[in-house]
């Protein structure tokens, strides 16, 4: 069981605000995310800098994942586009 130390209402608005636009499967994760980084300490807190914490990576992560894409589309369009 995973216990949450100082969050409330408050946290989960702010949260809701950085995440509006996400889709469900990476709301999923994100939550996944979450239980991981409580999992990761004693007890299995998860206290309000780990919250924001993960995800400031998770949307990091997700940033760093549309650059990769980006980039092989462009690749891709270079190597198949005749000259």
């Amino acid at each position: 069981k995973v216990t949450t130390v100082d969050i409330g209402d408050d946290e989960i608005e702010r949260v809701v605000k950085d995440t509006e636009g996400f889709s469900g499967r990476s709301i999923s994760k994100l939550a996944i995310a979450w239980q991981a980084a409580a999992y990761g300490t004693e007890g299995a807190v998860l206290d309000q800098d780990a919250f924001f914490k993960t995800v400031e990576l998770h949307k990091k992560s997700m940033i760093q994942k549309d650059d990769w894409l980006e980039h092989a589309q462009a690749r891709a369009q270079m190597l198949t586009t005749d000259r």
